[in-house]
């Protein structure tokens, strides 16, 4: 009971459970898209103060709080599903929080198809099962075996290939249930990078904090900070198990490789039986993993700014 007290009090759940969700879900949801993923402080008001003025006049009245726009920002900003920030050209921003992102994920589920239990979606559970299993054993002789059936297997498919020279068709309805699984993974793509940076800029305060409080002398603190501050990446869990992500995803070359096989499933025919939002999810994976890079990024560079600056005017008098 105390388990599930705590997590209605996480920032994601109480967002669902207040009374005003389905307008906050609708109006984050309007605000910021993939296309769109920060939106100009003042643009935020005006665009939030328009859709409320549009609802009343739809006849909504009774449901609607009476703040006004640019107080219902800062409210949903003091709750944690928006995030200020300025950037380079300083432009004050709204992004939207992990915990935004993750109830607009319960809810669009929610709202839509539910997921299945498909062939592919159990492939993808088996095929990580075994991955898992591969790198948990240690037994030399055990792995040479399951790459030893792997490449006859492989060497099976091409002959079988080189034999017929045709490539087995796939009926639609089996694309059709690999496409939602993958749509399904897409989805929680954003939350995840979202929760990287706010790792990262939670241990930032942290380190702040420590340092400002630190009794040490100048010359014993400054090395140990300055590290911290190089290293900001690897000093949370979300960042360590985002670095690993990185080796699959960080270069350009397999962001375009993986945009290439997009295009791909985008000229089958199978693809016009599912939602024109599907399609424009399907098209925005790697529009969606790029901002995902350049927001966990943009926090490492400004911990380590932060840091390296605190560090700098930490007072020399306490030595």
């Amino acid at each position: 009971y105390l388990g599930a007290v705590r997590a209605f009090q996480n920032p994601m759940l109480d967002l669902l459970h207040k009374r005003h969700a389905p307008l906050v879900v609708s109006l984050l949801s309007t605000l910021f898209t993939a296309e769109r993923p920060t939106v100009p402080v003042a643009d935020a008001h005006a665009e939030v103060g328009t859709a409320l003025d549009e609802l009343r006049a739809a006849g909504y009245e009774e449901g609607l709080p009476t703040a006004h726009a640019r107080d219902l920002c800062r409210q949903w900003a003091d709750a944690g599903w928006l995030v200020r920030q300025v950037l380079d050209d300083d432009v004050e921003v709204y992004r939207l929080s992990a915990h935004a992102v993750g109830a607009l994920e319960v809810a669009g589920r929610a709202g839509g198809a539910r997921a299945r239990v498909s062939r592919s979606r159990v492939r993808t559970l088996l095929d990580a099962v075994e991955r898992l299993a591969q790198d948990a054993d240690p037994d030399v002789l055990v792995r040479m075996a399951r790459l030893d059936a792997e490449i006859a297997r492989l060497r099976a498919e091409l002959a079988e290939l080189q034999r017929t020279g045709t490539v087995e068709e796939v009926d639609e309805e089996q694309l059709l249930e690999e496409a939602e699984n993958v749509l399904h993974l897409v989805r929680e793509l954003p939350a995840d990078f979202a929760r990287v940076a706010e790792s990262i800029k939670a241990m930032q305060r942290d380190v702040v904090t420590a340092l400002r409080q630190d009794e040490r002398p100048t010359g014993e603190v400054l090395r140990e900070y300055l590290e911290r501050g190089e290293h900001v990446m690897e000093s949370t869990a979300e960042g360590r198990a985002f670095a690993g992500a990185l080796r699959l995803i960080g270069d350009a070359q397999r962001l375009d490789e993986l945009s290439g096989r997009l295009d791909v499933v985008l000229q089958h025919p199978f693809t016009r039986r599912l939602l024109p939002q599907q399609r424009g999810e399907l098209r925005d994976v790697v529009r969606r993993i790029e901002q995902g890079l350049d927001q966990v990024f943009t926090a490492q560079r400004e911990a380590s700014y932060v840091i390296t600056a605190q560090v700098r005017n930490h007072d020399p008098l306490r030595d």
